[in-house]
């Protein structure tokens, strides 16, 4: 019983203690480090925002609102003297949206409009005079609308619409010449490579891309492609005929690479389930039909986890 209670007095001893201990730390410096300040308040409305946070060098770009410049790219190196605005893309109040920010190189690559061209594909080293539109995709004042945006190796992928072919697959080098269609997937004006928002579009294996295209024979299917017009091609037809077999509205963002391994949500004939590819046909198969509705794909430690029936944890 003397034990009991002598154990007793202990925790109580040691709880008061680890109490009274904070008492001699200067007020407020426990949560110093973890409390966040503000940077520099560039939106004076209450409905201003900044979105697509991308990092070149040591700065971060993003588009930014001003109450009297509108939506346009800005940087920002962390102080508040360091975060400006990079160019007035589309002058005046009106909005260039700078959107789908990524990097290339030593540029950041956006799609933009300076409301001459309409939205096309931009670039920016950081300075006013180094940004620039890389190419006018359409003529004119209608849109090419980039976006998709992927970097494999030297090259940037994305999709775009020239006016004449669709939405297919295009490539850049970060100069106007070498910014270029890849391949017409589906001939005619309706395009193989419909966009499909909040969904990801490529993933890669090696230096082959991967992505779903429909030709308008087979329905949505996994494709790859080596940058070329001829090495751009349909892995598999997995559901046989104009039906869908890698449905961009089904997979949305479950398009994981693991191991040099692609996994997505599938359709077949004989049912639904995580297929699996290396980008080869006879390497493209379905996984397991256990559990047909499937989503949330994640890569942990070199496993494929996901949501499964009855939304429980599957691996």
């Amino acid at each position: 019983m003397d034990q009991k209670i002598n154990r007793l007095v202990l925790i109580i001893i040691s709880l008061i203690l680890f109490v009274f201990s904070f008492s001699f730390f200067p007020k407020n410096s426990v949560y110093a480090i973890l409390e966040p300040t503000l940077v520099k308040d560039i939106n004076k409305v209450p409905y201003g925002d900044i979105k697509y946070l991308t990092s070149l060098n040591d700065e971060i770009f993003f588009q930014g609102y001003s109450d009297y410049k509108g939506y346009e790219l800005w940087k920002s190196d962390g102080t508040e003297e360091g975060t400006v605005i990079v160019k007035d893309i589309k002058g005046g109040f009106g909005d260039s949206n700078p959107s789908n920010l990524i990097k290339f190189g030593e540029y950041i690559f956006f799609s933009a409009t300076d409301g001459v061209k309409g939205v096309e594909l931009w670039k920016s080293d950081g300075t006013e005079s180094g940004t620039v539109m890389v190419k006018d995709i359409i003529s004119g004042s209608s849109s090419g609308f980039p976006a998709d945006f992927f970097v494999l190796g030297e090259t940037l992928f994305f999709t775009a619409n020239d006016g004449i072919n669709g939405s297919e697959l295009w490539k850049s080098d970060g100069t106007e010449s070498g910014t270029v269609m890849v391949k017409d997937i589906r001939s005619g004006s309706y395009g193989g490579m419909q966009n499909f928002v909040g969904n990801s579009k490529f993933a890669s294996i090696g230096n082959i891309l991967l992505f779903t295209a429909n030709d308008g024979t087979n329905g949505y299917e996994l494709w790859r492609s080596d940058g070329t017009s001829a090495g751009t091609y349909m892995v598999k037809d997995i559901y046989t005929g104009s039906n869908s077999g890698a449905n961009p509205y089904n997979i949305r963002k479950d398009f994981i690479v693991i191991n040099d391994i692609l996994y997505f949500p599938g359709d077949s004939s004989s049912g639904s389930g995580i297929w699996r590819s290396d980008g080869t046909s006879s390497g493209t198969y379905l996984v397991s039909s256990i559990v047909s509705s499937v989503s949330n794909f994640v890569n942990y430690n070199g496993n494929l986890l996901f949501r499964g029936e009855n939304s429980q944890l599957w691996k």
